[in-house]
């Protein structure tokens, strides 16, 4: 493809998924527009496609760049301002809707609020009447009522720099945002250094999950995406080691989900980037400043250490929505505490194996192997869920994943069945066109070794090591 008509393809396809998005964001509040919002999606989603297609046919392997070498040739890189401006007006334009398809960042004010306020967010749930003075139009929003915080004490700080800047949902949204585009800032470094073209990072950029669910609806799991990202780049400069250890714990205390990358944290032989050879790394040094971390995190919120997990074990026991494999496994094995300690089980031994034979596919493809797992085996996926793998795609662009990611959005019927009826629960059909795709393009790899097919995939191979 000319350079002339790579820049005007990202060009033509970007300016109408701005327009699109646009649109989206006219809607006023998504909740009472499920429909339009899911047709106009799907055809963000459309556009998203073609861009992609023009990526991969466009791309070409980086080299990764060594200490004496300059920045890449423009070559590289043409069209990267059209991808990053439309990038940045997508998230424009989505900012300043109100959140209404999650009501999870009432919940982040609401405990932004009792922070200032002196209480404990871990001790007082919303409706302790110690509390009613802090009730205000934000308060009905706020789901399970009941139930202390889920979350760790980095998201607590968070929620409370927010709310001590602007006691509004708009100051929570703008923060998660800000780490919306510390994630694309910290991809454009990356995707270079794993000799993957710089454009690949339409993957994320563009993905319109990731735009509703942050820029849109203002979820946290920016930051946690944001700090897991940097401590494996960390990680693979060798050097940094120290750091990236910290930056993994910081992501742990800021969402449970970066806890995969504790057991290469104690096993895993460093293998950097550099042509020297791997060298083990102290791995209790290791385990002990991430340990430290962890404990300086939770220490300001030891007054309430009888109640500091109550929230995530009720979450962890009693919440279950539009779950795939365990779902089949539950209808198999009927009890659902039986069925998530069985695929707890089989998900850590999954990862003692890919420590164990994998390692010199690196720990980017290990969190990337791992996050899917956990998708895949968890007992809820909320399309905000996804969009942690969506960055690794950027790097691994697997088929199934990315239209995954476009397709997780349907669950979003369910907000129609709960209006009427006050009934949380998902038609069966949403899963089957959610799921079937991902399991065959999962499956596809075995598959094709009993067929004469040729191999499928939408990207070029990646350069040996990843």
């Amino acid at each position: 493809m000319t350079p002339l008509r790579a820049v005007a393809g990202f060009g033509f396809v970007g300016g109408f998924l701005s327009l699109v998005i646009a649109r989206i964001a006219t809607l006023g509040p998504l909740r009472q527009h499920v429909l339009p919002f899911l047709g106009w999606f799907g055809g963000a989603f459309a556009l998203y496609g073609i861009a992609l297609c023009l990526v991969w046919s466009d791309s070409r392997e980086v080299p990764p760049p060594l200490a004496s070498s300059g920045p890449p040739r423009p070559r590289w890189t043409r069209g990267m301002g059209i991808i990053l401006a439309v990038a940045g007006l997508c998230r424009g334009a989505l900012c300043f809707s109100p959140p209404s398809l999650s009501d999870d960042i009432y919940r982040y004010l609401w405990e932004g609020r009792v922070q200032l306020a002196g209480f404990n967010p871990y001790e007082s749930p919303p409706n302790d009447p110690a509390l009613s003075f802090l009730r205000n139009e934000h308060y009905t929003g706020i789901n399970n009522k009941h139930v202390r915080s889920i979350y760790p004490p980095a998201m607590q700080g968070l929620y409370r720099l927010a709310a001590w800047l602007s006691p509004t949902i708009f100051s929570q949204k703008f923060l998660f945002l800000i780490g919306d585009v510390a994630v694309l800032g910290l991809l454009l470094l990356m995707l270079p250094v794993w000799g993957r073209d710089p454009r690949w990072i339409t993957v994320y950029a563009w993905n319109p999950l990731v735009l509703v669910e942050f820029a849109g609806s203002g979820h946290n799991d920016s930051w946690g995406i944001f700090w897991l990202l940097l401590g494996v780049w960390l990680w693979q400069r060798r050097r940094f080691t120290a750091g990236a250890t910290v930056a993994m714990a910081i992501g742990t205390l800021t969402k449970w989900i970066p806890l995969f990358t504790l057991l290469p944290l104690t096993v895993w032989k460093r293998r950097g980037i550099s042509p020297q050879p791997p060298e083990r790394h102290l791995q209790g040094s290791s385990l002990l400043l991430f340990c430290v971390v962890i404990g300086l995190g939770w220490l300001p919120f030891l007054g309430a250490s009888r109640w500091l997990l109550q929230g995530s074990f009720h979450y962890g026991t009693h919440w279950t929505f539009n779950a795939g494999l365990f779902d089949l496994a539950q209808r198999v094995l009927v009890n659902g505490a039986l069925t998530k300690t069985i695929l707890g089980i089989e998900l850590l031994l999954s990862g003692v194996w890919l420590v164990i034979h994998r390692q010199e596919r690196g720990l980017l493809w290990y969190a990337f192997v791992m996050l899917g797992a956990g998708l895949l085996c968890s007992p809820v996926v909320h399309p905000w869920y996804v969009v942690w793998i969506i960055p690794f795609l950027c790097f691994y662009p697997r088929p199934g994943w990315i239209l995954f990611s476009g397709l997780v959005v349907l669950s979003y019927v369910v907000l129609l069945r709960y209006d009427l009826t006050k009934t949380w629960e998902l038609d069966p059909w949403v899963r089957v066109v959610e799921y079937v795709p991902l399991y065959m393009a999962l499956l596809w790899p075995w598959l094709r070794r009993l067929t004469p097919l040729p191999q499928m995939c939408i990207s070029p191979p990646l350069t040996k090591g990843d």
